[in-house]
């Protein structure tokens, strides 16, 4: 699948408006749909019998930093960083379900999500489009459901991110075992694929105590049951997008492995992840790479003040000497109407070829 970079909110509109014009057809057989606005649902329209909905939503970021770089200089940085509409919606039956998203923030808007869903069963369901890969769990929380509102860097430099295939999915056992596994074209997002060649995703992971939610601020939901999720990922395929290949002028083989645990008990919450990846380059400029990060996050006062800390890892490749980065984080979240709005100010360290870089951030989250 090609898709433009440029045009992600023309494929918005042309998919709402063909499923608005194909709304009335169901709303008609069923006598009358209804039409719904909520915090939790956003803009919603159901047909009588539930069979056909749509639902929009919307996620933005802005943000404020005030940074000590690693090469001694003293920045200050505003943004808005994402502004994310959404179309959710359920094509004529229960088991067909779309999902659309663009970034428009940023000087050029882009395609992020663009997914068909076929539910068929709780452990059998296929989703074809672009949308994140199932490599690691912090990729597949959704980014409004992050404990610091972005990824660890070590999963930002390890994972595979969003991309074009199909996977197929789902869980037994009343959510103790879950899977996903997948083939991607391995060009990252809005890419082409311009050979034979597919890249092969795969994870599982075991909730002996139960389903865990792919939340990593949980208890803004209130007090949670002790649950523990364990996952392990793995990914195998060749890349044309990434830097080792771009400086060898030739195709990237990685071939990567990750291992999570997740536990949720009351208003505390705790994830880490590890990752490895080997990497071959037709040059013969082999490595491996090593990484990954903890975290933990606790409410402190009611549901509306949350603490947390991250340190992340990163060794890109054993071929270099000292180029590992360590970072360590603190955060601290105030919350107004559950997670729909989100006061963050977070500190961090970075250390790097024994040079230290300082940030501080302010940011405003609002979500519905």
């Amino acid at each position: 699948m090609k898709t433009s970079s440029s045009s992600p909110l023309l494929v918005l509109l042309l998919t709402a408006a063909a499923l608005l014009l194909a709304a009335p057809r169901q709303a008609q057989a069923q006598d009358h749909g209804t039409v719904d606005a909520s915090l939790n649902d956003g803009l919603s329209f159901h047909s009588a019998d539930d069979a056909f909905q749509l639902r929009f939503g919307m996620a933005m970021q802005a943000r404020l930093d005030a940074a000590h770089t690693l090469s001694d200089e003293r920045l200050t940085t505003a943004a808005v960083p994402l502004v994310r509409p959404s179309l959710r919606g359920r094509l004529g039956a229960p088991w067909l379900n779309l999902f659309v998203q663009p970034e428009l923030a940023g000087s050029t808007p882009k395609l992020l999500d663009l997914a068909l869903d076929l539910s068929f069963d709780p452990g059998i369901n296929l989703r074809v489009g672009q949308f994140r890969t199932p490599f690691s769990r912090t990729f597949i929380t959704p980014i409004t459901n992050l404990l610091f509102t972005e990824r660890s860097p070590a999963d930002v430099f390890f994972r595979a991110g969003r991309d074009t295939g199909a996977m197929v999915f789902g869980a037994f056992a009343d959510g103790r075992l879950e899977y996903n596994l997948g083939a991607f074209n391995g060009n990252g997002i809005n890419g082409k694929n311009d050979d034979r060649d597919f890249e092969g995703i795969a994870r599982v992971a075991f909730n002996p105590l139960g389903a865990i939610t792919y939340d990593e601020i949980p208890a803004i939901q209130g007090s949670q049951p002790l649950r523990i999720g364990i996952g392990v990922g793995a990914l195998r395929g060749e890349r044309t997008d990434a830097p080792t290949a771009e400086r060898a002028g030739g195709k990237t083989t990685w071939t990567g492995a990750e291992v999570d645990l997740a536990l949720h008990a009351a208003l505390f919450a705790f994830q880490a992840e590890g990752y490895a990846r080997w990497t071959d380059v037709a040059s013969g400029e082999d490595s491996r790479g090593l990484g990954g990060y903890a975290q933990a996050g606790a409410l402190v006062w009611g549901p509306w003040l949350e603490v947390g800390a991250r340190a992340s890892y990163v060794d890109p490749s054993d071929a270099a000497d000292d180029d590992d980065t360590l970072t360590v984080e603190g955060v601290a979240n105030v919350y107004g109407l559950g997670n729909h709005l989100k006061l963050q100010s977070r500190f961090g360290v970075e250390s790097f070829q024994g040079h230290q870089g300082q940030v501080g951030t302010l940011l405003t989250q609002v979500m519905f």
